[in-house]
């Protein structure tokens, strides 16, 4: 599942105001289709590319009902309650997940927690903190080695260490 990522990503405020996000589906490099994440629980929404019937539409179909029964074949997950079957969804989760990081990387060290992430910094992003303080690349840094020392999950060290932080 390599080939698929999600592009055109949009993420908007759901149901209790918990995440919600559309995206395009593209496998192999080419949008195969939409999906919706109302975030109102249940599985998220795919709606194939194409008009219906044409042969771009049946391509796509194809594909996507492929690709569904390829995450069914996958590894058990497992979870805080046990292990339970893979599917589609979850690796959607995975790639909207990295957009979210993607898009909040900035404002901190990104420590994983549990099925989320916690963002540990200052009330100013990462490079106001360096452009403001003279000791705000060493005041990132300690929150990272304190981080690291925890034995945390950092989520956005490729950013970190463009900014200068040792990894």
């Amino acid at each position: 599942m390599k080939n698929l990522k999600l592009i055109n990503y949009k993420s908007h405020r759901g149901h209790d105001g918990c995440t919600a996000f559309n995206a395009d589906l593209v496998y192999n490099g080419k949008k195969i289709a939409h999906v919706y994440d109302d975030a109102m629980g249940g599985e998220y929404q795919y709606t194939t590319l194409g008009k219906w019937g044409s042969d771009e539409y049946m391509v796509n179909y194809k594909t996507l009902k492929g690709l569904i029964g390829k995450a069914k074949q996958l590894p058990k997950v497992k979870t805080e309650y046990g292990e339970i079957n893979n599917c589609i969804d979850f690796i959607i989760d995975d790639l909207a997940k990295v957009w979210e990081i993607k898009k909040d990387e900035k404002k901190g060290v990104i420590v994983k927690r549990h099925s989320s992430w916690q963002i540990i910094g200052f009330k100013t992003s990462i490079p106001t903190t360096i452009k403001k303080w003279s000791d705000g690349l060493d005041a990132i840094q300690k929150v990272y080695d304190e981080q690291k020392q925890k034995g945390a999950e950092i989520l956005n060290t490729e950013y970190l260490q463009s900014v200068g932080i040792n990894l």
